[in-house]
C-alpha cells in the first residue's frame, strides 16, 4: 500500500503531535503534482507553520522546497524569507549566500542547496563525482570551506558554493554508503540475496541499463568478479520479481516499479489531464520517459498522455517550435506518439527548411542528434536532401551536429562537394573553417585545395568582426592556431616561402591583441626557427611611430615587471591548475576547473590591459626636458594666502609618491599648474574646495626626486 496522504490525511497528519513530516513532504510532492495547486499551497502553508513553531527548520526547508519547486520564482525573492526563519547569525547568512539565492537560480534549487549545506554534519557520508565517496570533516563558515576526508584525497577542501550544488549526501539506502560505511556487510548482501542487492543499487542510481549499471558499480562499488557474481545471481530473482521491469532491449533501462511510485506516477498523469501550461507539459513529459519509459502505461494512461500531447500540437505551434519537439520526441520514448492521427501529427511542419532552420538553431545541442533522428525515422529521404542543402547556412553547433549525422548515413561525398564549392568560391565562411580546423584531415581528403590558401582563408575570417554564435565558432578558430602541434602540422605542409608569408600576414593581422599575436609569432618561429631571421629583419626595417605622454623609468619598469609576472608566473601557474583539474574528470560538474579558468581569463584581461598601456606611454629620466615654466621635471613651489607653502614635483601619468609631494601629469594639480611661471596668481585644489595662490619658484628636478626616478630611493 502507497504510504502517500491525500489532501485530508495530510491536513490531519499535519495536525498531529507525531506528525510523519518526511511522509507529509512526499505526499505535498505529489499532490503539486497531480490536484489543484491552490490546495497544495494552502497545506503546505498549514506544515511551513507548525514546523516553524516546533523548531523543526530542517523540516521547515524541505516543505518549501516542494513549494517553491511548483513555482517560478527566483531564489532571491526567498532570501529574506529564508533568514527570517533561519536567524540573521552570520553562520546563517553565510550558508543563504552559499546556497545562491541572488545568484539567478531558482527558488527550489536555492532551498535544495540550502538544506544540503545544513547537513554537512561531521563524520557524514558524501559523494562528488570528481572526488568519489567521503566523509565530512569541518567546515569553516569564514572562508566557506568544507573539509572532506575523500577516498582518492584527503583532507580536501571544497568551497561552499560547490559543494552545495554538486555534493550528494549519502544515508544507509545508498550502495555507496554500504560500500563506504559496511564494506562487509554489502559484500554478504550481494553472496546471499543478490537481486536485493541489485535494486539497492537501482535505487541509489536510478534506471540504468546492465552495462550503465555495471561502469557505475566496477571498480568502485564492486570488482569485476564481484559484479559478475551479482549479475548472475540477481537475473534470476528479477525476473520473477514484479517491482522490476526488465526490458526485452538490452540497451534500454532497468526500471524499479515499486507501488508507491506507481501510485505517484498515477496521481502524477492525472494531473496532468488538467496541466494546460505548455513548459509544464514538456518538462512532465521528459521526466515521465526518463523514469518509466514505454512500459507500465495503461489504456487509460496512455489516453491522457495523448491528449496532453495533442493540447501541446495545438498550442504550441508557431511560437514554440523546440517545446513542441521536445514533447513530440519524450512521447516517442513513452510509446504514445503517433502521426497517423490528425491532432497529433506535427512532423511535416519541421520539415519545412524555414522552419527546420529555426528549430535546429534554437534547440540546446544535446537534443540536435536526437530530433535530426526523429526526423529521419519519418521522412528519411526528405530530411536528408534538405540537411545537404542548408547546412552552409548553419551555425557551427548545428553544423557539427548535422555533419556527424550525414557522414553516419554515408553522405561524406555530399558534405566534401559543399566544402569544395565553398572553397572554389571563395567564400568558405567561418563555419566551415572552424570545422575544418578540427578536422584538418579532410582539407587534403576531400581535395580543398592547398594549405597554405587554407591558412590565409582562416587568417581572413580572425580578423573579421564577428558576434554570437560567429564569434564563437572565430574564438575555436583562433584556439586551433594556438596549439603548437596542429600548427606544426598545418604550416609542416607549406614551403619556407609560403610560411614566410603567412608569419608576416600573423604579425601584421588585427585579429589579435597585441600579447596573443606576439605569442603566436612565437610558436611559429618556435617551431620553424628559419623564421627568426625574417621577424628580425622585418623589425629593423619598421619605424615605430611617436609615442604618446610620458612617464617616469621606474613606474616603466614596474610595470613591465608586473607584466611579466603575469605572464611567465601567474598564467603559467593557472595553465597547470586547469590541466590537473581537467584530470579531475567531467568538465561540466568540475569546480576547481571552472574556477581555473575565470582567473585565467582575469589574467588575460589584465596582461592585455598593462600591454596597451606600456604601448602608449615613453619612459624618460626627465633629465633633457624644459624646466622654464612648470610641467613634467619641473619642481613647483606655491604660496597661500595664509603664508603656507608648498611643493610640487610634476613627473609623467603614472608616477605618484604622496610622501615625496610626486604627482602625476594626470593630477588636477599638475593640470592647473602646468604652463605658469613664477609670479602668476592662480587658483588650485585644495582639501577644502579651490584657493589662491602665487607660483613662487620653479625649478628642476632636486636630486632626491631623480634618485626615486633611478629606483635608488
Amino acid at each position: 500500500m502507497s504510504n502517500l496522504l491525500n489532501a485530508d490525511q495530510i491536513k490531519e497528519a499535519i495536525e498531529r503531535d507525531d506528525c510523519p513530516w518526511s511522509t507529509v513532504e512526499s505526499s505535498l510532492k505529489a499532490l503539486y503534482r497531480s490536484g489543484p495547486k491552490a490546495q497544495a499551497d494552502s497545506l503546505s502553508d498549514l506544515a511551513a507553520t507548525a514546523l516553524e513553531a516546533a523548531g523543526n527548520l530542517d523540516g521547515w526547508l524541505g516543505v518549501m522546497e516542494v513549494r517553491a519547486s511548483a513555482s517560478t520564482d527566483p531564489g532571491s525573492a526567498w532570501t529574506a524569507r529564508v533568514l527570517k526563519v533561519l536567524g540573521s547569525e552570520w553562520e546563517q547568512k553565510a550558508l543563504v549566500e552559499q546556497a545562491g539565492f541572488d545568484s539567478g537560480i531558482s527558488a527550489g534549487e536555492a532551498l535544495r542547496r540550502l538544506r544540503l549545506l545544513r547537513g554537512l554534519k561531521e563524520g557524514s557520508v558524501c559523494f562528488d563525482k570528481t572526488w568519489g565517496t567521503g566523509v565530512i570533516g569541518k567546515t569553516d563558515f569564514f572562508y566557506k570551506r568544507v573539509e572532506i576526508d575523500f577516498r582518492k584525497k584527503r583532507g580536501h577542501q571544497l568551497a561552499l558554493s560547490y559543494a552545495a550544488e554538486k555534493l550528494l549526501l549519502l544515508d544507509e539506502n545508498h550502495i555507496l554508503y554500504w560500500r563506504h560505511q559496511k564494506p562487509t556487510e554489502l559484500v554478504d548482501l550481494v553472496k546471499a540475496k543478490p537481486g536485493e542487492a541489485f535494486k539497492l543499487a537501482l535505487r541509489s542510481f536510478g534506471a540504468l541499463s546492465a552495462v550503465q549499471l555495471q561502469e557505475k558499480m566496477v571498480p568502485d562499488v564492486l570488482d569485476e568478479k564481484q559484479w559478475k557474481s551479482l549479475w548472475d545471481g540477481a537475473r534470476k530473482e528479477l525476473k520473477a520479481d514484479k517491482t522490476v521491469q526488465i526490458p526485452s532491449n538490452k540497451k534500454e533501462p532497468i526500471r524499479l516499479i515499486d507501488e508507491a511510485r506507481a501510485h505517484d506516477v498515477s496521481n502524477d498523469l492525472n494531473g496532468l489531464a488538467a496541466e494546460r501550461n505548455l513548459e509544464t507539459l514538456a518538462l512532465r513529459f521528459e521526466e515521465l520517459a526518463e523514469e518509466i519509459g514505454q512500459g507500465g502505461l495503461t489504456d487509460q494512461q496512455r489516453g491522457i498522455l495523448q491528449d496532453r500531447l495533442a493540447f501541446v500540437v495545438k498550442g504550441a505551434w508557431p511560437r514554440q517550435l523546440t517545446l513542441l519537439i521536445r514533447t513530440k520526441m519524450a512521447a516517442v520514448s513513452l510509446g504514445v506518439d503517433d502521426e497517423g492521427k490528425p491532432e497529433l501529427a506535427a512532423i511535416e511542419k519541421f520539415l519545412d527548411e524555414d522552419i527546420f532552420m529555426e528549430t535546429l538553431r534554437k534547440l540546446p545541442v544535446k537534443h540536435s542528434a536526437r530530433f535530426l533522428r526523429y526526423l529521419s525515422a519519418h521522412n528519411k529521404e526528405k530530411i536528408d536532401g534538405m540537411l545537404v542543402v542548408l547546412l552552409k547556412k548553419m551555425d557551427i553547433g548545428s553544423m557539427a551536429e548535422v555533419i556527424n549525422y550525414l557522414f553516419e548515413h554515408g553522405q561524406e561525398r555530399q558534405v566534401a562537394e559543399i566544402f569544395r564549392s565553398a572553397v572554389d568560391t571563395r567564400e568558405p565562411g567561418i563555419e566551415i573553417l572552424s570545422w575544418l580546423s578540427r578536422n584538418m584531415e579532410k582539407v587534403a581528403a576531400w581535395n580543398l585545395g592547398p594549405m597554405n590558401q587554407m591558412l590565409h582563408f582562416m587568417v581572413d575570417e580572425i580578423e573579421k568582426d564577428y558576434n554570437g554564435d560567429q564569434l564563437k565558432a572565430q574564438n575555436q578558430l583562433k584556439e586551433r592556431f594556438n596549439k603548437s602541434e596542429w600548427m606544426k602540422s598545418a604550416m609542416g605542409q607549406l614551403d619556407e616561402a609560403q610560411r614566410e608569408v603567412i608569419t608576416m600576414r600573423v604579425k601584421h593581422s588585427t585579429g589579435w591583441s597585441m600579447l596573443d599575436r606576439q605569442s603566436q609569432l612565437a610558436t611559429m618561429v618556435k617551431l620553424f626557427p628559419e623564421l627568426e631571421a625574417l621577424m628580425a629583419s622585418s623589425s629593423k626595417q619598421e619605424q615605430s611611430a611617436p609615442k604618446g605622454p610620458l612617464t617616469s623609468v621606474r613606474t616603466y619598469e614596474e610595470r613591465k615587471e608586473q607584466l611579466q609576472r603575469i605572464v611567465n608566473v601567474e598564467i603559467p601557474r593557472v595553465a597547470k591548475e586547469i590541466q590537473l583539474a581537467r584530470e579531475y574528470g567531467d568538465l561540466r560538474e568540475n569546480f576547481e576547473y571552472k574556477a581555473a579558468k575565470d582567473a585565467q581569463a582575469l589574467l588575460f584581461r589584465r596582461r592585455d590591459e598593462i600591454a596597451a598601456m606600456l604601448t602608449k606611454v615613453t619612459p624618460t629620466d626627465f633629465k633633457d626636458l624644459p624646466t622654464d615654466k612648470a610641467g613634467p621635471a619641473t619642481s613647483v613651489t606655491v604660496t597661500y594666502g595664509d603664508g603656507k607653502v608648498e611643493t610640487f614635483h610634476l613627473l609623467g601619468e603614472w608616477d605618484t609618491d604622496p610622501t615625496l609631494s610626486i604627482i602625476s601629469s594626470n593630477s588636477r594639480m599638475a593640470q592647473v599648474l602646468s604652463g605658469h611661471v613664477a609670479g602668476d596668481s592662480i587658483m588650485v585644489p585644495t582639501e577644502n574646495g579651490e584657493a589662491t595662490c602665487t607660483v613662487t619658484a620653479i625649478s628642476a628636478l632636486p636630486d632626491k626626486i631623480r634618485l626615486w626616478i633611478e629606483r635608488k630611493l
